[in-house]
Formats: structure tokens, C-alpha cells, sequence
């Protein structure tokens, strides 16, 4: 997983919390967490167990998923594509 995917989940429960008006106190109690832990979270400062993610999902009311697959062979192959898309225009 690249940087920016991890920031990419960050934000999706940042905006969530933004978009329900929780303070992060507030959405600290509600998952049973620490404000101070979910302060780390938003930074990008810590390493969140699977609970941790489960916890906030359930206390925005947001369903989490993970989804474990077979790595096609193709993957890399698409992902430098992307990565070079810019080069093609």
C-alpha cells in the first residue's frame, strides 16, 4: 500500500467525522478510543489496528470492508501504466 492510499482511507474518515460534526472528542467516546489516539490517527502518526478502524467505521456509521484477492499478474503491468499515463497525452 503507497503513502497515498494510506492517506486516501485517512481522509475518508476525516471527512466523514467533518461531514457528522463530531469533534474528535466526541467521536472518541463514541468508538471507545482516546482522543489523543484518534488526534495520532488523523496525522498520520500511527499504526491502527483492524478494532481501532472497526470501531470508528461503526461510530460514523460507516460499513468497513477488506478485501483479500489473488495478486493478478497484471498488476504491476496496469499500475506503471497509470503511473505513466501523463506521458501519453
Amino acid at each position: 500500500m503507497t503513502e497515498d492510499e494510506v492517506y486516501s482511507y485517512i481522509r475518508r474518515f476525516l471527512t466523514a467525522r467533518h461531514d457528522k460534526l463530531y469533534t474528535q472528542a466526541q467521536l472518541a467516546q463514541r468508538a471507545h478510543i482516546t482522543q489523543a489516539m484518534l488526534a495520532r490517527f488523523e496525522l498520520c502518526r500511527a499504526n491502527p489496528t483492524l478494532k481501532f478502524l472497526h470501531n470508528l467505521a461503526e461510530a460514523l456509521e460507516m460499513e468497513m470492508t477488506i478485501e483479500l484477492k489473488p495478486k493478478s499478474e497484471y498488476d504491476d503491468f496496469f499500475k506503471e501504466l497509470l503511473a505513466r499515463e501523463s506521458e501519453f497525452r
